[in-house]
């Protein structure tokens, strides 16, 4: 506790923080004590006014707040501080009331007199490192509450799942994998990876390793031959990617039970053609560091300079057809088919998912999702011909979330497609129709060139990571907070990612 002079001003020393940062003194002027109104006695008043109180247990289930004192009694220090309702006396206010107003008159005095001299010191001499101190026990509060609900909450979403959904789920087979970070580094489980992220961890740094010296694509023998192991999947049989901690990194989803399935996928995937054509996208190259095709986006977002969560942005040309993409029926199935998937195989981080996205829709009524109930916040519609990814990271995606992806088109899925999983060590069939859930932030990944003649498109659906630290900053951005909340969230960063990962499932959770 630093101290002070009983009055006057108090001057103390520089402090230091344990990484050797030195804040400027601590200066806290008071001035000599002010006492109240002679013949005041607050606890005279408390114990007249219960024993007239005629409430049997001192209940009062409608108390009588009147808001009648004369305007020149209320007293206002600083302009910028809300003035109190005061609390004045009224024709048949109650013993509280009585009490309440001999406690407005101890307020009104105390704008002619200052608080009692002991609390006045005590108010004074509270040091940084404690009102710091105390914000940082707050917050864990509020976050451990926070998670508490968000478990019990996922809990009981995960028996509302369908015993059929159920019994899918543990028929699941197993990948076993696990998480290499650098081509030297032994493959270690997803919560102890050391994998790239930023001192908040709510988003990745963008380190990419699989791009070729000589620019040349990657073929499937190339990748064999440098120790990856090739996966077959029919895309119909879900698999999980468990690591030797057998937590569910990710998840060969797969596809729903239905004999429509396939024809439905054919009309989307003619229909993003089409959309390409609509948007004056058929000429090329649409080059982005994702490879060479085109795409749209949409949802809701952050980043890049933005003050708070919005819509992507759209010209009002697409914007039009991204309205009717959305609209359509088939597309929602497509899109909300994953989502069930995320809810089925990741009950607790889905639900992450939707009361983040909950509540930043709740801030905003003009934010607009891309289908009701959905828990991812943004979509890319990859409008291909040939959609071939190069060896990317979504970096800025949530690093522990999952990106759901969709493959669409007339391409074969053994002989072209797949999907590389850098590291992970693994190349996996990807057949149309299909959907898989990687955490795309950390998680190398491209797919393999498709065949001349053939079509590849897909459908991402994710989240951005400033997203989750928007809303569990309270709406505030990084700038705007107080320098050591700033480091605060730097500091527990390795304990977010720690207690993010922990929100996968386990094989055991798998089983029905």
């Amino acid at each position: 506790m630093l101290k002070t002079a009983p009055y006057g001003s108090s001057l103390t020393s520089f402090r230091k923080t344990r990484h050797g940062t030195a804040f400027s003194p601590w200066v806290s002027d008071h001035g000599p004590p002010l006492h109240a109104p002679a013949g005041f006695s607050l606890a005279r008043l408390v114990t007249d006014a219960i024993q007239s109180d005629p409430t049997p247990n001192g209940d009062e289930d409608h108390l009588d707040l009147a808001c009648e004192a004369p305007a020149e009694s209320i007293h206002v220090e600083h302009s910028n501080t809300l003035p109190p309702c005061p609390l004045g006396p009224s024709a048949n206010a109650s013993p509280r009331g009585a009490l309440l107003n001999a406690m407005s008159q101890l307020n009104s005095a105390s704008s002619r007199h200052s608080l009692p001299p002991d609390h006045a010191h005590e108010v004074a001499s509270m040091s940084k490192e404690r009102f710091h101190a105390k914000q940082r026990s707050k917050r864990r509060r509020r976050a451990a509450r926070a998670k508490k609900s968000l478990d019990a909450t996922a809990a009981a979403h995960h028996h509302q799942l369908k015993q059929a959904a159920k019994r899918w789920r543990g028929r699941a087979s197993t990948i076993n994998v696990g998480i290499h970070v650098g081509d030297s580094a032994a493959p270690a489980p997803l919560i102890s990876a050391q994998v790239p992220l930023v001192k908040n961890a709510y988003i990745a740094k963008n380190v990419v390793q699989g791009t070729t010296s000589d620019g040349e694509m990657w073929t499937k023998e190339k990748l064999i031959a440098k120790g990856f192991e090739y996966v077959p999947w029919d895309g119909s049989t879900p698999r999980l990617l468990v690591d030797s901690d057998n937590v569910v990194v990710g998840v060969l989803a797969g596809r729903p039970r239905d004999a429509t399935w396939d024809a439905l996928i054919e009309d989307v995937a003619q229909l993003l053609n089409e959309t390409r054509r609509r948007c004056g996208m058929n000429g090329g190259p649409h080059i982005h560091r994702r490879g060479m095709y085109a795409s749209l986006h949409t949802g809701i977002s952050m980043g890049g300079g933005q003050t708070r969560p919005a819509n992507l942005h759209n010209d009002p040309d697409k914007l039009l057809v991204i309205d009717e993409l959305l609209a359509d029926s088939r597309v929602r199935r497509v899109l909300n088919f994953a989502n069930s998937a995320f809810q089925v195989y990741a009950p607790t981080l889905q639900q992450y998912y939707q009361s983040t996205l909950d509540r930043v829709c709740e801030s905003n009524p003009g934010l607009a999702r891309n289908t009701p109930g959905n828990s991812f916040a943004a979509a890319t519609f990859n409008l291909g011909p040939q959609t071939v990814t190069q060896p990317h990271l979504d970096h800025l995606n949530l690093p522990w979330g999952w990106c759901a992806i969709t493959a669409l088109g007339t391409f074969d899925h053994t002989k072209s497609g797949q999907i590389v999983l850098w590291n992970l060590k693994k190349i996996i069939e990807f057949p149309s129709a299909a959907t898989i859930f990687i955490p795309s932030a950390v998680i190398e990944h491209f797919n393999l060139a498709v065949e001349p003649g053939h079509q590849r498109f897909s459908i991402t659906q994710y989240t951005a990571g400033a997203l989750f630290r928007w809303v569990e900053s309270e709406g505030c951005l990084l700038r705007d907070l107080d320098e050591a909340v700033r480091a605060d969230l730097e500091r527990t960063g390795r304990a977010r990612w720690e207690n993010g990962a922990a929100m996968h499932s386990t094989t055991s959770d798998m089983t029905f």
